[in-house]
């Protein structure tokens, strides 16, 4: 599996870096697949499925049925402008048969991924799931820390047949995810029936919603005069103070050339900002909440 960039050049273009992963030099080795890619400021996301046992930068992921069915993953990675700086946390999820992420969308450090699992249990961290039939739809939620990531809630959807989520995506306080199912699906206490067709078993199409009360507080919309950054001029730190209703933000400190040389996730309204190491000059802090995004001038000293 890779992730790659390239720079549109206008009528060209040309890749940047390339970023891979490795499957284990052992009889267990296996690879990945990445179905899905989500970018905001200078992380990036990415999701699929994985068997064997599979290294992303520091993060081994082993699969929970070897090399004989999938388990699916979610891992974050982060763009330095002409290089990557690799992987920063890899999570697995997953039964012991066969598993998929086929979509992901990020809001702040809100990451949630959709696919499907099949088994009779699948774990996402510390949350089990169990499927009502051979194969499930999920959406499930984690938040990214910087460093590291949890599950925060997984929810299942289907029947006694085939059902798989393919899209997610984010509006206000609302996940709408859509897929396909057969025969009879169940959403929480909401049912819907396929058509009856000769043979039986015919896919359809389904969307539906799930309300997240974490969101609201992503809806603020940004402005850089809303955004307080001191000491300005600043030497070794600096702290973002956001506004009332920002929830949590992604922090990018720019170089001169709109190169990222610091990332890190606000989880709350105010933030300090690492600035050792930094040479003298003039950079720009980008704030991205929600679907929103200013930008504040700093000098450094």
């Amino acid at each position: 599996m890779y992730v790659a960039k390239l720079t549109d050049q206008g009528n060209t273009s040309a890749f940047t870096w390339v970023d891979g992963t490795a499957g284990a030099a052992s009889a267990n080795r296996g690879g990945a697949t990445a179905y899905a890619l989500a970018v905001t400021g200078s992380q990036v996301y990415v999701a699929g499925s994985f068997s064997g046992t599979v290294t992303f930068g520091n993060s081994v992921l082993v699969n929970s049925s070897g090399i004989t069915g999938s388990d699916a993953f979610i891992a974050k990675l982060t763009d330095a402008g002409s290089s990557s700086n690799g992987y920063t946390w890899a999570q697995r999820a997953g039964g012991p048969t066969y598993d998929d992420a086929n979509a992901i969308t990020v809001q702040g450090n809100n990451v949630y991924v959709c696919g499907s699992f099949s088994g009779a249990t699948a774990s996402f961290g510390a949350i089990n799931s169990t499927s009502a039939g051979s194969l499930d739809a999920y959406v499930v939620k984690l938040t990214d820390a910087g460093n590291s990531s949890t599950y925060d809630w997984v929810k299942r959807a289907g029947g006694v047949d085939s059902d798989i989520a393919y899209a997610v995506v984010l509006s206000g306080s609302k996940v709408y995810v859509a897929g396909s199912a057969r025969g009879t699906a169940n959403f929480d206490n909401l049912t819907l029936n396929g058509p009856v067709t000769t043979p039986p078993g015919t896919p359809f199409c389904f969307l539906a919603s799930i309300a997240d009360p974490t969101l609201t507080a992503t809806t603020a919309v940004l402005r850089p005069e809303s955004i307080g950054l001191f000491p300005n001029p600043a030497h070794g730190r600096a702290t973002v103070q956001l506004p009332a209703g920002a929830g949590p933000a992604a922090l990018t400190v720019l170089d001169a050339l709109g190169r990222p040389v610091r990332t890190q996730i606000a989880t709350a309204s105010k933030a300090d900002l690492d600035l050792t190491g930094l040479a003298p000059g003039l950079y720009a802090v980008r704030v991205q909440a929600g679907g929103t995004t200013a930008t504040r001038r700093l000098v450094v000293e």
